[in-house]
C-alpha cells in the first residue's frame, strides 16, 4: 500500500494492488501542493488524516473564515509522520484494521489557550489500505465564575444554572460557602445565569434571580458578584 499526499493542498490519493490485482484509491480533499509518500507493505493497517481547525461560526463544519491550526499531534492515534500542517492535517499510519482508536489532542502542542476542542476524544474505525479523515474542531471558550451575595450576603448551596438562549442548560454548580460558583470552556455567545427555582424557593425569594452573561472572542471571562 503506497498512499502519496499533498500536505499543503488539494490533492492527495493513493494506490493498492493486492495479490488479487485489485486497485484501489484514497483520495484528501485537505491537501495543497508538496507531495509526500506515506508507505504501508501491511494491507492489514490503515492510515488516519486529522484535519485541526477552529469552527468559528459553529456550525461543526469547515467552512469559509474557519482558521486551520498548525504544529498539533495526537494522542492515541498510532504513529505520528508530522505535526499538522499549513492546511491543519497530520497523518498517522500504522493503525491496525477494524479497530477503534480513540484520538485526543495533545494539549502541550496548543498555543492558544483560549480554544478548547467541541469533543475531546473521537473514536475511529480504521479500515485496511484505506486513508481515512476526520476534523478535529475547535471552539473558542470563556469562563463565567463569581459569587452569588445578596444584601452582602454570600449564599450558599445555592443551584446556579447557565442556560442558552434556547434554554438549553450549558452547567451547573452548586455555590460554596462564599457563594462561589464556576463555570470553565464555555462556548462563545448569549446565555443567562440563574438561581433555581428550588433554591429560590428554599431561600423565599419572591421571584428567581438571573443575570444576562455574553461572552465573544475578545471577551472570554465574565464575573458576577451579586444581583441588582
Amino acid at each position: 500500500f503506497l498512499d502519496y499526499y499533498d500536505d499543503e493542498a488539494e490533492v492527495v490519493f493513493g494506490l493498492q494492488v493486492n495479490a488479487e490485482g485489485r486497485i484501489s484509491f484514497a483520495y484528501n480533499p485537505y491537501s495543497r501542493s508538496k507531495i509526500g509518500v506515506l508507505t504501508n507493505t501491511n494491507t492489514e493497517r490503515g492510515v488516519l488524516g486529522i484535519r485541526s481547525f477552529i469552527d468559528e461560526n459553529y456550525n461543526n463544519f469547515f467552512d469559509a473564515g474557519d482558521e486551520v491550526i498548525q504544529g498539533l499531534t495526537f494522542n492515541g492515534s498510532g504513529i505520528s509522520l508530522a505535526p499538522s500542517d499549513r492546511s491543519g492535517v497530520s497523518y498517522y499510519r500504522g493503525l491496525s484494521k477494524d479497530s477503534i482508536y480513540p484520538v485526543t489532542v495533545n494539549y502541550n502542542d496548543l498555543d492558544n489557550l483560549d480554544i478548547s476542542p467541541v469533543q475531546e476524544t473521537i473514536r475511529v474505525k480504521i479500515i485496511s489500505s484505506k486513508v481515512s479523515y476526520i476534523d478535529y474542531m475547535f471552539v473558542y471558550s470563556g469562563l463565567v465564575d463569581g459569587n452569588l451575595l445578596l444584601e452582602n450576603y454570600p449564599l450558599e448551596r445555592v443551584r446556579v444554572i447557565l442556560r442558552d438562549l434556547d434554554g438549553a442548560e450549558a452547567g451547573e454548580y452548586i455555590t460554596e460557602h462564599d457563594g462561589y460558583f464556576y463555570f470553565p470552556n464555555v462556548p462563545t455567545g448569549e446565555y443567562v445565569l440563574e438561581v433555581s427555582e428550588t433554591s429560590s424557593n428554599r431561600l423565599e425569594m419572591h421571584k428567581s434571580l438571573s443575570f444576562p452573561v455574553i461572552l465573544t472572542k475578545d471577551h472570554l471571562f465574565a464575573e458576577y458578584l451579586q444581583p441588582n
